[in-house]
């Protein structure tokens, strides 16, 4: 199944060339050997849809699941070389399921969805949009590689402090399933997808800090550092060295003072 990026691309570039001056078009397609389709469905259901498309375009098999045939469309037009991409438009395009019981049945919005089945065949299908106020948070798991953390240095207690505090930020109070395999360095993390997010951002930042620790720049800034400490210790043992001489001097000279004293005291009594 493409995702939303890709489908928003591709229709981006539909609806330009949609958009294009008729002229221009049509001589680049006629340049690619192809023909320009006009296409018009005037709003009805996605079955309804299906069953011009497959009228304008008879080799292009599509099949809709039961939610799905039963989604209003807007109406438009278009010009087109490929039922593809009336499939990549309607696919970005808000609608509602009507319910299938029309006294009981309750309107739902969501939008259409599709994958290719053995790239012959299409099937759509429709995802309900949710209540973002009571829905609660679908858990996935994410498997992680660290591998290039632990090879390029990094201690494994300094990654799970690192990821746990990210965690703590995204959801305080709560701590998703964690497991690490130490042999392989893979993590498996359980939890809401805002979370997962939070932690492959924590690891892609982990491993911009572990290319930074193995930079030149990083091992010249480390160098530098150790030698300044060097100095300061080397100058911190001369303080020392010093200190510890004026200090030697001065006991010296304490004795010999001690010892003329004594000397001048035994002339002193035997004068007497």
């Amino acid at each position: 199944m493409l995702s939303c990026t890709t489908k928003a691309l591709l229709t981006s570039s539909m609806l330009f060339a949609l958009s294009a001056p008729t002229l221009a078009q049509d001589s680049s397609d006629e340049a690619a050997g192809q023909v320009i389709v006009p296409f018009t469905f005037d709003g009805g259901t996605a079955s309804h849809l299906v069953d011009e498309l497959e009228t304008t375009f008879p080799d292009f098999p599509v099949v809709l699941d039961e939610k799905a045939s039963r989604v209003i469309l807007p109406k438009f037009k278009a010009r087109v070389t490929d039922a593809g991409t009336i499939v990549e438009l309607i696919t970005q395009m808000p609608g509602m399921i009507t319910p299938a019981n029309q006294q009981n049945g309750i309107v739902k919005k969501g939008k259409l969805d599709f994958q290719v089945v053995g790239r012959e065949l299409v099937y759509i299908t429709f995802d309900e949009e949710r209540d973002i106020r009571s829905a609660r948070p679908v858990s996935q798991v994410a498997v992680l590689s660290v591998q290039e953390l632990l090879t390029s240095g990094m201690e494994v207690e300094e990654i799970m402090s690192t990821i746990e505090a990210g965690i703590e930020l995204q959801m305080p109070g709560k701590q998703p399933t964690i497991r690490f395999h130490p042999t392989t360095g893979i993590i498996f993390i359980k939890s809401d997808k805002a979370t997962l997010d939070v932690v492959s951002m924590t690891i892609e930042s982990l491993k911009k800090s572990a290319a930074w620790r193995i930079s030149d720049e990083a091992l010249a800034a480390r160098a530098a550092v150790l030698k300044l400490k060097q100095i300061e210790t080397l100058e911190e043992l001369q303080d020392l060295t010093s200190e510890q001489q004026m200090k030697n001097l001065k006991e010296s000279q304490q004795r010999l003072e001690e010892r003329q004293n004594r000397a001048s005291q035994r002339n002193d009594d035997s004068e007497r």
